[in-house]
Formats: structure tokens, sequence, C-alpha cells
């Protein structure tokens, strides 16, 4: 599969990382997840290199990646593991990338549960979480919601005294007032 990326040759790549899942599930392993984490992730690169990599079959791909990873990571480590965490973030990011809004909601009160639990209420974490759940709220049309949660991300950052998170946090509001 390396060879082929480095060749260019993505298609052929993809074939040989699929055909290493495909083989690798079929085996019994303690390090099985790990390896098929890592596979998922070299998979999810391919498709972001591939030539057809927008189309909504690679989309539909690429978030059954980001599940499995989630899965996986759930799995070795736990639900409330920071690894299963960074899963969560990086699905809700790519289900917010192909505009699966409600989806990317949807994981992203898991995070705000976890976040709550490692860091507290008023961490910069839950700053970042509550900034992103209203990017996705305004994109839902919950416009209110959207205005209270980018309110909260910015108390937080004041709070913490983040004056650059501040000003992106109130450019954004000031976003969501005027397309209101």
């Amino acid at each position: 599969a390396k060879i082929y990326e480095v060749q260019g040759n993505y298609e052929l790549a993809l074939q040989s990382v699929n055909e290493c899942i495909e083989a690798l599930e079929h085996t019994i392993s303690d390090e099985k997840n790990e390896f098929l984490n890592d596979l998922l992730i070299k998979k999810i690169e391919l498709l972001g290199l591939h030539k057809d990599r927008d189309t909504p079959e690679h989309d539909k791909i690429t978030i059954e990646c980001y599940m499995r990873i989630k899965l996986l990571n759930e799995m070795m480590h736990g639900s409330r593991d920071k690894r299963t965490l960074k899963a969560l973030r990086n699905l809700a990011i790519a289900q917010s990338k192909k505009k699966l809004y409600a989806d990317a909601l949807g994981t992203i009160q898991e995070i705000e549960e976890i976040e709550y639990e490692y860091y507290g209420e008023k961490s910069k974490h839950m700053a970042k979480t509550f900034t992103l759940k209203a990017t996705l709220l305004y994109r839902c049309g919950q416009k209110v919601s959207a205005k209270d949660h980018m309110r909260k991300a910015m108390l937080i950052y004041e709070e913490i005294g983040d004056k650059v998170a501040v000003k992106g946090v109130k450019e954004k509001l000031k976003l969501f007032e005027e397309r209101a």
C-alpha cells in the first residue's frame, strides 16, 4: 500500500489497505484492534488523496471509518477515555464537513458529556465544544440555542483570560446575530 501511495496510485493503495483490514479482521491477536485503528486512519488519508474523494460514496466510507475508529477505541480503552474522545471529535468534524449536521450534533453531545467529566464545566475544552456545537445548531436552524452556546463559550474564554478566543467568538456571535 505504501509503495502504491508513493507512486501516486491511490486506487491500488486503497485496495491494498482494504485487503489488510479484511485479513486482520479474521485474525485473533491482542494487537488486532490497534492495527485496525492504524489501517482505518491510513484508509481515511488515502480516501482524501483519491481522485473521486468528493463523491457521496467516499463520504460514506470516510464516516464509516471514523465510526469504526470510535468503536475500536471504546473497546480498547473504554467509552470515557481521552483516545475515544479524540476519535469522537474527529468523527464530529468529519460529519460536519460532509454536512451531516444532525449526526454531528449527536456526536458533539457525547463529547460534551465526556469533557464535562474530564475537564469540568469551565474548561477551554468545553468552550471549544460549545463553539462547535453552536455552529452546528445554527446550521440546523436552531439559532437561539446556537447563540446561547456561543455566549457560554465566550464567558468561559473570558474567565480563563483567552482574549484571542473571546475575539473570535464575538465575531462569530456577531455573524449569527446579523444573519438571524
